[in-house]
């Protein structure tokens, strides 16, 4: 394996980074779950009403921690594949997560301010960004065998980039659909449920056609570089 491209630490760096980062953003997120520190309601009926007018934030925060976690379980799998790292995979991560760590401002704006088209178009230019980044890593790493321990299989690109695909359009969707229908943009983000299982039925079929074995059936001892 050619290692020259090799900046001078492995990819085990990267990828603390990268959960350090998702671990952080994804905490974040649940900071907007919060009652106003001015209520001062004396019966139940008052709290469950402020409960209710979380509802929006809920729905933010569920959408937001699930579509990271997706984008979290990408990156993981693609790094499996990768030996060492060289400075143009270190810049497309570092682009991907300065993207991700702007996730608890879009979703806090796609929350309270859920009414507001701006916020929509905010949360969903954040999370299609963050797809595009996620695809040119994807993109990389497939293209640059001399990375990898093994090369990642074309099946597992396909699929990737299927899923990956599927994310941009719902968030071009999304902005959409909040724009004739306030409020309602972040349900189109639950389409990534089907998309995510149709990408990753095509991944096994087309991996147990061509007899080659892929990174989520067996996860490659990670090689460091001399």
């Amino acid at each position: 394996m050619n290692q020259s491209n090799s900046i001078g630490f492995s990819k085990h760096r990267l990828e603390a980074l990268t959960d350090g980062i998702f671990a952080v953003v994804m905490t974040l997120l649940v900071i907007e779950l919060k009652i106003p520190e001015t209520f001062n309601g004396k019966t139940d009926a008052a709290l469950l009403h402020h409960l209710a007018e979380l509802s929006p934030r809920v729905i933010s925060w569920v959408v937001s921690f699930f579509v990271l976690a997706i984008f979290w379980i990408s990156n993981h799998r693609q790094m499996h594949f990768v030996s060492v790292v060289d400075g143009t995979l270190v810049v497309l991560t570092m682009l991907f997560l300065a993207l991700a760590s702007c996730m608890p401002f879009s979703s806090s704006l796609a929350g309270p301010y859920v009414m507001f088209h701006t916020s929509q178009i905010v949360y969903g230019s954040n999370m299609f960004l963050m797809g595009v980044m996620s695809l040119l890593i994807c993109r990389y790493i497939y293209r640059h065998p001399n990375l990898c321990i093994t090369p990642m299989p074309q099946a597992t690109f396909q699929a990737a980039r299927f899923r990956t695909c599927g994310l941009l359009l719902v968030a071009l969707l999304s902005i959409a659909i909040s724009y004739y229908w306030r409020g309602a943009g972040n349900t189109a983000f639950m389409l990534m449920i089907p998309i995510a299982f149709l990408a990753r039925r095509y991944e096994a079929k087309h991996i147990a056609q061509s007899g080659t074995t892929s990174n989520a059936l067996l996860e490659p001892a990670a090689v460091e570089p001399k």
